[in-house]
């Protein structure tokens, strides 16, 4: 019996915190705070293209609840465009939009697989006379 009261005080001695505290980011549009020639530097592609690729993808970006804190679709697309343009690593990428490597990864490869989805919608290849008669310039 004296033992059983001694580790309840001891017990009531701990102070311990259960649960991890929440910490919020940023999760803003990255091309509201930048100007056009900022986005095609870092990008490189304008804005009105970053959005005309958004648009594409955007629906299958989305998840039905907020579970894990997930980042915008906005910051997916940048991301990705971020990595094909400068060949960065996963780390320095997150680094830069405050978000994981493993975050930085999933974001890369969900939207470079649903851009090639696209691929056939979106890219016109010349085809008979017209591969023909496109003018070439060579220096």
């Amino acid at each position: 019996m004296a033992e059983y009261l001694l580790a309840e005080d001891a017990w009531q001695g701990l102070n311990y915190q259960i649960g991890v505290e929440r910490c919020i980011t940023d999760r803003s549009n990255p091309l509201e705070n930048m100007t056009p020639e900022e986005v095609k530097h870092n990008y490189r592609f304008l804005p009105e293209t970053i959005i005309f690729i958004l648009d594409g993808v955007k629906d299958s970006l989305v998840f039905p609840n907020e579970r894990g804190d997930p980042f915008p679709p906005i910051i997916s697309v940048l991301v990705t465009l971020e990595f094909l343009a400068t060949g960065g690593f996963f780390h320095t990428i997150g680094l830069a939009n405050e978000i994981s490597k493993a975050s930085a990864f999933r974001a890369v490869e969900k939207v470079c697989t649903l851009i090639c989805g696209k691929k056939e919608s979106v890219i016109r290849w010349p085809h008979g006379q017209s591969l023909l008669v496109s003018p070439v310039k060579v220096c």
